[in-house]
């Protein structure tokens, strides 16, 4: 069996302060990508001065040292099954083999859950546009991704995130990730000030997912230029009005000349990352052209909940070439889920003033038997 060896379990650290502002708590695990139900744990602030060696962490890193899966690391382990490249051998090709850290090379912090889109493949969790709309339209909460831990909305104070890291060895640092909500905010680059405290940030590569429909103050720049490098991952799902109804309020040709605009800073590195969905997959295409024609990276991640590919009809995939063939996952699809899937698109459209089987029409013939 080929070794299962995952650097982010050891030298991995993810936190979401938004979560549970109200409890003085954090949520944490090793990796932004593990199980919320199996592989996420919660601790009260201060941390304690044990906490990088706690229970969890070690339970985790001793089942990957006996080449098992956790169970909590399900993404990766359904991707490798399938032979699909996966989070974990992304890793190991930056990070190698790591073990007996004294705290995290590649820390992932989000400090707020603050956004000004409410993207069609995301939700509550990580919009407070997304909170606002679904509490004006009174939505039932029925698909677990949407569960927002009881409302919290905003910014995490900077005495929580003091608190945290305080006691926490940073010496090891080389990767900061941004995740949000919308990260090119004035509370991110406060953090990373804060970090040049307690590490050397010229050996720091500092990056931040952002959904680009606003350019970085020149204010910052002079920060920014102290790190190693800075990388801009922009979200860009589709192209044209499928890309604006997705990502709406969000227009593509302003978000289309930030990406050009930033490409043209040598102190920056850009790229494109796409949520593969039942709306993207068949013109993702589009998207890795564009990336292409820029000479910048294109990533790509899957999306979760109602839109994952697990709800590709069979109309659908009978319609998929031989490359997008092998995006179709193994697990048996429902019926009931994608149908699910169209009455919670009525409502988005109908409270959105959108009309998805316009902006989709070959998508909508797909799921024909579903309307």
């Amino acid at each position: 069996m080929p070794s299962l060896h995952c650097p982010l379990i050891y030298s991995g650290l993810y936190v979401d302060f938004s979560a549970l502002q109200k409890e003085n708590a954090v949520i944490y695990s090793s990796c932004c990508l593990m199980d919320w139900t199996s592989g996420h744990n919660s601790t009260k602030l201060p941390i304690s001065e044990d906490f990088w060696t706690n229970e969890y962490f070690n339970s985790i890193r001793e089942l990957n040292k006996q080449n098992v899966w956790s169970e909590s690391c399900g993404q990766c382990s359904k991707l490798e099954k399938t032979n699909k490249p996966s989070y974990r051998q992304t890793t190991l090709e930056t990070l190698g083999y790591v073990s007996n850290l004294s705290g995290p090379i590649d820390l992932t912090v989000k400090l707020s859950n603050t956004c000004t889109l409410m993207c069609a493949t995301c939700g509550p969790v990580n919009s407070t546009v997304w909170q606002t709309h679904m509490k004006k339209y009174d939505m039932e909460v029925s698909d677990p991704s949407d569960s927002w831990y009881g409302g919290t909305v905003g910014t995490v104070s900077d005495i929580n995130t003091h608190n945290f890291f305080n006691k926490l060895n940073l010496d090891n640092l080389q990767y900061l990730r941004f995740t949000g909500g919308e990260t090119t905010t004035d509370k991110y680059f406060q953090f990373i000030e804060y970090i040049s405290t307690r590490c050397d940030i010229s050996n720091l590569v500092v990056t931040f997912q952002t959904n680009g429909t606003k350019l970085l103050p020149d204010k910052h720049f002079q920060l920014l230029n102290q790190c190693r490098y800075v990388r801009m991952s922009i979200s860009v799902d589709g192209t044209e009005e499928q890309f604006n109804y997705l990502r709406q309020p969000a227009i593509w040709d302003e978000v289309s000349k930030n990406i050009q605009h930033y490409n043209t800073i040598d102190e920056f590195q850009i790229s494109i990352e796409q949520t593969i969905s039942i709306f993207t997959l068949l013109d993702k295409h589009k998207v890795e052209l564009m990336a292409e024609e820029l000479g910048i990276e294109y990533f790509e991640h899957y999306a979760f909940g109602r839109y994952s590919l697990a709800h590709l009809t069979d109309k659908y995939i009978d319609a998929l070439d031989d490359v997008l063939l092998k995006y179709v996952p193994v697990e048996d699809r429902t019926h009931q889920e994608i149908k699910n899937t169209i009455e919670f698109l009525e409502w988005y459209d109908n409270s959105t003033g959108r009309n998805w089987k316009i902006t989709f029409p070959q998508i909508a013939q797909f799921y024909s038997d579903y309307i």
